[in-house]
């Protein structure tokens, strides 16, 4: 109880545009379904042989390679000797894995020999890309740097794949917590939600850029102007597509390996 003599605490109320963020992480994840040209033409295809078939194609291109063993998923790669105190693989592994029942741990923690990689009968196969660095978005006038700190992608044998992207702001980073509830409200969008006025996207940044690091160290950008695309083409482009998928924005194709965009569910005639 308060005594008599004492006075109530009143605590004021700041906008959001007021409070300063120093540090900020979001992880996105997007899932989508793959096809493949004997879906589409109406032939039959065993779906683990296909995502098999697609993990090849990516493997060791782009950046793109094999986790062997599925506890290392957020851990340095399978083989180093820096990913823990005194050389200890996944630091993080045992939390995380005791966590879940034993047929669920089967499930997500899946470990196949480099030499009997990709396993067909893998509940989960995935692939990191360590190349992409950092990440540079405009949203309402204000602009954010972030490290990517993962890019993962993971595939499930019945067609299905996520690319999970994790993000942090840089801890130098003076933006205010507005900006950061725009971030998450734009850039999580992998399609034009919404076309107002005169056929003008709603809700996409209006810039955005991707840092890449090559094998030889050299960074190189690729940017975008989402908040541009056009609506005549987005539009044709949806109608033409049996499953009425609409098409991703450029700067999300710009992550996915090219064996993934090749079969996107939402391409024409797919």
């Amino acid at each position: 109880m308060m005594e008599d003599d004492e006075k109530p605490v009143r605590l004021e109320a700041r906008p959001a545009s007021e409070i300063p963020v120093r540090a900020f992480c979001e992880i996105l994840l997007w899932p989508f379904v793959l096809t493949s040209d004997d879906a589409r033409t109406g032939g039959r295809e065993n779906l683990g042989d296909r995502m098999c078939k697609i993990v090849r194609a990516i493997a060791g291109k782009d950046g793109w390679e094999p986790v062997f063993d599925l506890a290392g998923h957020v851990d340095s790669d399978p083989g180093t000797e820096d990913s823990g105190p005194q050389g200890r693989k996944y630091p993080q592994a045992w939390a995380e894995i005791v966590y879940f029942h034993d047929f669920v741990q089967r499930a997500l923690y899946h470990k196949t020999k480099p030499e009997n990689w990709p396993d067909d009968n893998a509940p989960i196969l995935l692939l990191r890309n360590s190349r992409l660095k950092r990440l540079e978005v405009d949203v309402e006038k204000c602009r954010m740097h972030f490290a990517v700190d993962r890019c993962n992608l993971y595939l499930f044998p019945g067609g299905v794949a996520i690319l999970a992207l994790e993000v942090s702001m840089q801890p130098d980073e003076a933006v205010r917590l507005s900006d950061v509830q725009n971030f998450m409200d734009f850039f999580r969008r992998w399609h034009v939600p919404f076309w107002s006025g005169d056929k003008e996207p709603g809700l996409l940044p209006e810039h955005i850029a991707w840092i890449w690091e090559d094998e030889k160290g050299a960074q190189q950008t690729q940017s975008f102007d989402p908040s541009q695309p056009n609506f005549y083409e987005s539009h044709d482009r949806l109608l033409a597509s049996d499953r009425r998928t609409p098409h991703p924005l450029r700067h999300w194709l710009a992550v996915l390996p090219s064996a993934v965009r090749d079969h996107l569910a939402s391409t024409p005639g797919g």
